[in-house]
């Protein structure tokens, strides 16, 4: 998971096309030289975010290019596909780096993938770190995290012995040496974290399902202008509109943001402009009204 450069990126992606190119039709020729033409003008994180700089995300995207199948998901979904295929290689000793204490208790894939991501998504949440700002609050992004911020979902699920062996597994690092409760860790790569915020964002904006909200997430939506961030929100919303549709996801979200509307609400002016939202400013909270999910 080690992060490359560009000059590193398009290296990469010519020698590929210049050692498979007798075995790639010639459509996947045609994506891959716009692939590098997109990286040739450093455009690719519009597209694909910064993916493309860990070795083993671009050659699943060069796979996924070659294939086609790159132009049927969106960034989330590249995101999402990459990270559980990553756990996935990992846990079933694909790479050479494999050994044995990399092994989990005999639970299904299915299973253990979506523990990961509940891990992951509570990592995230305690990115969220509040500060005072003014007469009021503000909560900042900082990778780093404790381990007790994801220990009490592993005993949860029955995998606090494993903690060491999960790690190895996720898109974790180590800040602090092991040894007790406190162990600091972090995200490999920021993109995960902010990833993982956005689910966090989702989940309540259109009832994704219910998570746990906190004051911070709350200040992070009003304050906060992290473009990466709002742009795999917006991603995440575009998924569900795939799942639901899109007259659905619209009243939903629509609901959501005339329910709680607060013109210095960063977050929902940005929502309310992609999803080409009307706002009535003159609604007022009724205590009376049911949540619109």
């Amino acid at each position: 998971l080690i992060e490359w450069e560009s000059q590193h990126i398009l290296k990469y992606v010519e020698e590929y096309k210049k050692l498979n190119k007798l075995g790639l039709t010639e459509a996947s020729l045609i994506q891959i030289d716009k692939f590098i033409q997109i990286i040739k003008d450093n455009k690719y994180e519009v597209y694909y975010g910064d993916i493309p700089k860990r070795p083993l995300f671009l050659e699943m995207i060069l796979r996924d290019i070659e294939s086609g199948d790159i132009q049927k998901r969106t960034i989330s979904e590249l995101y999402l596909n990459y990270f559980l295929e990553k756990f996935e290689r990992d846990l079933t000793g694909q790479f050479e780096s494999f050994t044995p204490q990399r092994e989990l208790p005999d639970f299904s894939m299915g299973y253990l993938k979506n523990i990961l991501i509940e891990v992951h998504e509570s990592a995230a949440r305690a990115c969220l770190k509040n500060e005072g700002w003014g007469n009021g609050e503000i909560a900042i992004l900082e990778n780093s995290f404790h381990e007790k911020d994801v220990r009490y979902l592993l005993v949860k699920y029955g995998l606090s012995h494993d903690i060491g062996k999960f790690i190895s597994i996720s898109v974790f690092n180590l800040i602090s040496k092991r040894g007790n409760m406190n162990m600091r860790l972090r995200f490999a790569h920021k993109s995960f974290m902010e990833y993982f915020i956005a689910r966090q964002i989702a989940s309540e904006v259109i009832g994704i399902r219910q998570l746990e909200w906190t004051a911070n997430l709350e200040y992070f939506l009003k304050w906060s202008y992290e473009e990466s961030v709002l742009n795999l929100l917006a991603s995440l919303i575009d998924d569900e509109i795939k799942i639901r549709g899109k007259d659905s996801v619209i009243k939903i979200l629509t609901n959501r943001l005339n329910y709680s509307w607060n013109d210095s609400n960063r977050t929902h002016l940005y929502l309310a402009k992609r999803f080409t939202i009307e706002i009535n400013k003159q609604h007022k909270k009724n205590e009376d009204d049911d949540l619109p999910f």
